[in-house]
């Protein structure tokens, strides 16, 4: 909207939307820290620090789509197409990570358990 008005350049509303995933990316930070100390298994660590880089690095690549979906190089039922489809992987992509892990590691913490933790202030 904010584009469409003529108060802010597509690149600045991109800026603002960089800026803003700051607090998501601390909070996945965290959450792969607190994953680190109840590990034991080696590749269990690897594999977390992987999966948060992938995200970390996955966010520009949204940036860059909804770039080209504000500048209409990019159609709308495409852009739209690729977000529901990249969704949808990431979904099952997770759920099939979760399952991994806890193969790999009998001290996994998954995404219910780290919730519970910090829902009685012991995480």
């Amino acid at each position: 909207m904010a584009v469409e008005k003529g108060w802010l350049t597509a690149e600045w509303t991109l800026l603002i939307g960089q800026l803003a995933y700051f607090p998501a990316m601390k909070k996945s930070w965290n959450r792969e820290t607190i994953k680190h100390r109840y590990l034991t298994n080696e590749e269990a660590k690897r594999r977390i620090h992987l999966m948060t880089i992938l995200s970390f690095m996955s966010f520009p690549i949204l940036i860059i789509l909804m770039y080209g979906w504000i500048t209409n190089q990019i159609e709308t039922p495409l852009y739209i197409g690729i977000m529901v489809t990249g969704g949808v992987i990431s979904i099952i992509g997770h759920k099939i990570y979760e399952r991994h892990m806890v193969r790999l590691d009998e001290n996994y913490v998954t995404e219910r358990e780290l919730k519970e933790e910090r829902e009685w202030g012991s995480a």
